[in-house]
């Protein structure tokens, strides 16, 4: 193992990096070869498909990352414990509209949850428009998630006023701070950033 110490680094490096990338490793784990293509449904949403609670189905709920200025990847797994999840492959509706109550609807498609992957879709949603904020859910059936909210990065080459980062890391179940994730959902933030595991010292760790 190479244990020589990153040299350079400094915050100003990194903050150009995360420029230059479109934010890149905003969620681990979503990257294009971990990605679905997006499927048009080939008609024009209808806003009212889309309202209702959130059902059991999704009860593990939804997730996007890995930004760019004209795409996201949309996450979700469907829940075994929710009742409605069968051994076969199901088909998932996805939509992302420019307000929370999906009156205002840009794109929707489908995905296949496959029993291979425990039911979760991984879906890179393209065709956005740079620095712009989004809301999303999922469907199946009658069902609905609940919304989640996205953005896209900055166009290449353009000049932002500024740049806001929220930065989390692992956590402690038992500590319990995790009122903090809700200020982060409230803040007005550009992207999040999560750095990883901590090195423990707790005994046991």
């Amino acid at each position: 193992m190479d244990m020589t110490p990153m040299s350079g680094m400094t915050r100003r490096r990194f903050l150009g990096g995360l420029a230059a990338a479109g934010v890149a490793g905003v969620a681990a784990g979503c990257t294009d070869d971990a990605t679905s293509p997006a499927a048009p449904s080939g008609t024009v949403a209808d806003p009212a498909r889309w309202q209702g609670a959130a059902g059991p189905a999704f009860g593990l709920g939804v997730a996007s990352g890995d930004p760019t200025p004209t795409s996201v990847v949309l996450w979700t797994r469907l829940d075994p414990d929710g009742g409605t999840v069968p051994s076969d492959p199901v088909e998932v509706r996805w939509v992302i509209a420019t307000d929370e109550a999906f009156a205002a609807i840009v794109t929707e498609g489908t995905a296949v949850a496959e029993p291979a992957t425990a039911h979760s879709v991984h879906v890179r949603a393209e065709g956005l428009e740079p620095a712009t904020t989004y809301w999303y859910r999922f469907g199946v059936g009658d069902e609905r998630s609940r919304v989640g909210r996205t953005r896209t990065v900055a166009a290449a080459g353009s000049d932002p006023d500024r740049v806001r980062l929220g930065v989390a890391s692992c956590q402690a179940y038992q500590s319990g701070y995790f009122t903090a994730y809700r200020a982060l959902t409230d803040a007005d933030l550009d992207a999040v950033v999560f750095l990883g595991d901590f090195i423990y010292e707790l005994e046991g760790a």
